[in-house]
């Protein structure tokens, strides 16, 4: 079986949209990034009613992320008293920080791997004594990926270390991005497609030949549409506010609409747009489709960016998860 590690930033759209998911789905594992101040209690709370399911917890990007590892640390030794599945995912160099009374846990391995730093082989031979004491994930994380080129590079060095990886027998989790991280190319009223090299680079490795020994050790992460939104911008300080957006996943490209103000183009023409563009799950597909079907109807009010956060989060959820099934 195939699992999915959606990597979220833990806020209000990302939660409602793992909360609307549906039926428990073992193919799927969040990692969840915290990016605002809070309480060991709080997120435990915040977890037990969205997603009282496993995840494993990143606090990279904590605002005290200078010590992030020892709140790392104290997230999941209150996890752990409080009977939470919560596992720690750090950066390859960290793993010695992890408690020993842990089970299981996940680092990131940077994709390609900095000429300049330790070698695959050194790595192996660092992360490979752990193997024994948890269970390991390790997430081959390429970043940004917006180009074929790229995608080329990536898939390449993709191929050798997960090579070098075969004797650990660790799950191995191909991690990207095709999401595009800057919107203003698209003019107002406009839309654009971007192809999902994230996804194809995943699916491709899994047909790989030279990978059919650990096939069923890969598996697959990316950050979603919801990692580059306008939820960091202060909209007081905004005069018209942001131009509504869409943003879609199909089966081999992410697209998204863009609103106007002159002539007026909101949620509920860029909804019926989504309905007409062709590429439209349809409304019982998921949440998020639903939604977009019940704003281009008219029945109630366009909502607001963090609602289309939820839409656009909880779709693209349903769809890698109906891809993921699919794999044999």
């Amino acid at each position: 079986m195939t699992t999915y590690f959606p990597i979220l930033k833990w806020k209000r759209g990302e939660q409602i949209a793992l909360q609307n998911i549906g039926v428990t789905v073992p193919q799927l594992m969040p990692v969840i990034q915290i990016v605002g101040d809070s309480t060991p209690e709080d997120f435990c709370d915040s977890i037990r009613t969205y997603y009282n399911h496993p995840i494993y917890l990143d606090t990279t990007n904590h605002p005290d992320e200078d010590d992030h590892l020892s709140v790392l640390n104290l997230y999941i030794q209150y996890a752990q008293a409080s009977g939470f599945a919560i596992y720690p995912i750090v950066n390859y160099l960290d793993i010695a920080y992890i408690p020993s009374n842990i089970n299981r846990c996940a680092v990131y391995l940077p994709v390609p791997l900095d000429f300049n730093g330790p070698q695959i082989h050194q790595i192996f031979s660092n992360i490979s004594q752990y193997t024994s004491t948890f269970q390991l994930d390790i997430f081959l994380n390429a970043g940004n990926v917006f180009d074929l080129q790229t995608a080329n590079i990536c898939y390449s060095q993709y191929i050798s270390i997960l090579q070098a990886l075969t004797p650990l027998n660790a799950q191995c989790v191909i991690c990207s991005t095709s999401f595009p991280d800057d919107l203003s190319s698209i003019g107002n009223g406009g839309s654009a497609e971007y192809p999902r090299y994230d996804y194809q680079i995943f699916s491709q490795l899994k047909q790989e030949p030279r990978l059919s020994p650990i096939r069923g050790n890969i598996h697959y992460a990316d950050y979603g549409v919801s990692k580059f939104t306008e939820s960091e911008i202060d909209f007081r300080l905004l005069r018209y506010g942001v131009l509504p957006k869409i943003r879609y996943t199909a089966n081999d490209r992410y697209i998204i609409w863009k609103g106007s103000r002159n002539p007026q183009i909101n949620y509920h023409q860029l909804s019926i747009q989504v309905i007409n563009s062709g590429y439209y799950y349809g409304a019982q597909f998921s949440f998020g489709d639903q939604n977009i079907d019940r704003v281009a109807q008219g029945n109630t009010g366009v909502g607001n960016n963090t609602n289309w956060v939820t839409y656009a989060c909880n779709h693209h959820l349903a769809v890698v998860l109906q891809q993921i099934s699919m794999i044999p």
